[in-house]
């Protein structure tokens, strides 16, 4: 079947949510497109931060992915964000798109129906913010011949659509605009407006399936402990460059402050932490695309602590992109059984990385994999999925039965393009805020 467009909705208005009321696709199986964007307030937008959540969900149990990330542009206070469902259910369907804000908003949206797709289709993204008179998403190369290019421009002042594209929608300041191509080739979603603030987005698919981008372990991780000090090192040697370094590092007697630090100048990103269980803590951090050669881990502690540092390596020839990311403190129950906190994948290719401390030995099950451990109770343990993951937890057991209390820090990272200009984005809306780094020293209090 040729790759078609079938139809094409808009909504607008001030609330923080709006309906595509009783959509009904031409058939079972098509693609669905969302494009959506919303004014937030400027408390709520600054530099580095993802900005309030733009969310969808329907009626009818459609699994809704993220095309794109959240993309705020703080010039213009706009948040915008591209959700597809590969594969939908026949029949009239509400889909509500929503902003995670108190306050009101100007959301608007679009929606387009496909039809001829691979449900393995999706391709390339892309997108950038900027100011001028030339919206433009950037190219991405299509990696077969037949595809929908699809893009949605927000802009400060009235948007046209590039020469090639078709428009599904306008509000005069959002489009969202598609074209069926039949080659391969450099794409990209672009328009022309009035000079100002914009933001521009691309998603593309294909009419046969896409290999998804490979993710793999690399290496078997590594850890370090003591049972006292202030300072604990941890020598590593990346097995190639750009690879992602999932860290985490936990003290069982600490009341003040860790931080740290890599010899080889890599950006260490904090995630969350510390998790506590009275004066024990864990920390969680990663690298999303390490240096080569070898490099020290420092964590420097405060107070004198019973110690541990642990890290495991994936690789990916797109690079990473952080998804979800929680630390908690569950108790164990039956047989010492614990988990982390559930969580939600927004793509169906993703590692999923998870650190647990315990009053005994910590250990995994399942279809996880035990990746590093210390030796004193910590363990990380790791999975590679291709589908989404919905409401899913990771299995601990803590050796030394039920009733204690342990730390867990989960991270899960997609394959793809990080956020431009090194943005961090999740799905529950983080605001994430860019640090001043001295000497690559992360600080914890």
């Amino acid at each position: 079947m040729a790759l078609a467009h079938i139809n094409g909705i808009f909504v607008s208005g001030t609330s923080t949510s709006q309906v595509f009321a009783a959509y009904t696709p031409a058939s079972a199986g098509n693609l669905l497109i969302v494009a959506c964007r919303s004014q937030v307030p400027s408390t709520t937008l600054t530099a580095g931060q993802a900005g309030p959540a733009l969310q969808i969900s329907d009626d009818k149990g459609n699994v809704w992915e993220s095309g794109t990330p959240q993309i705020p542009n703080t010039t213009s206070n706009m948040v915008m964000r591209i959700f597809y469902c590969r594969s939908c259910i026949a029949g009239a369907t509400t889909v509500t798109i929503a902003c995670a804000n108190g306050g009101t908003n100007n959301l608007i949206g679009t929606l387009d129906e496909f039809s001829g797709h691979n449900p393995a289709g999706l391709d390339q993204s892309s997108f950038a913010t900027g100011s001028s008179a030339a919206p433009n998403s950037g190219s991405k190369t299509t990696t077969t011949a037949n595809q929908i290019i699809f893009g949605c421009i927000s802009g400060a002042s009235t948007v046209t659509a590039g020469g090639t594209f078709t428009v599904t929608a306008a509000s005069g300041a959002f489009i969202s605009e598609w074209k069926i191509v039949s080659s391969t080739g450099s794409y990209s979603a672009d328009g022309t407006m009035t000079s100002g603030a914009w933001s521009a987005a691309m998603v593309t698919f294909s009419d046969s399936a896409v290999t998804p981008p490979s993710i793999s372990r690399v290496n078997s991780g590594g850890s370090n402990r003591q049972t006292s000090g202030t300072t604990l090192t941890l020598t590593y040697m990346p097995s190639g460059n750009a690879n992602l370094i999932a860290i985490s590092i936990y003290a069982s007697a600490l009341t003040g402050s860790l931080t740290i630090a890599d010899s080889n100048s890599n950006t260490i990103v904090p995630l969350d932490g510390p998790a506590s269980s009275g004066s024990a803590r864990m920390s969680t951090f990663y690298i999303a695309a390490c240096k080569a050669g070898p490099t020290t881990f420092t964590a420097t502690f405060s107070t004198s602590s019973f110690a541990s540092i642990m890290v495991d390596e994936f690789a990916s020839p797109t690079g990473f992109t952080i998804d979800q990311h929680a630390t908690s403190n569950p108790t164990a129950g039956v047989a010492g059984a614990f988990t982390s906190t559930p969580f939600t994948t927004t793509q169906a290719n993703e590692v999923i990385w998870c650190a647990a401390a315990a009053a005994g030995n910590a250990s995994t099950s399942g279809p996880y994999v035990a990746g590093a451990q210390d030796g004193l109770g910590a363990i990380g343990a790791w999975q590679i999925v291709s589908s989404i993951q919905t409401a899913q937890t990771v299995p601990f057991v803590d050796s030394n039965g039920s009733g204690g209390v342990e730390m867990v820090g989960l991270m899960t990272f997609y394959a793809g393009t990080p956020a431009a200009s090194g943005m961090l984005d999740d799905d529950v809306g983080t605001s994430f805020r860019p640090l001043s780094i001295d000497q690559n020293i992360t600080v914890f209090q």
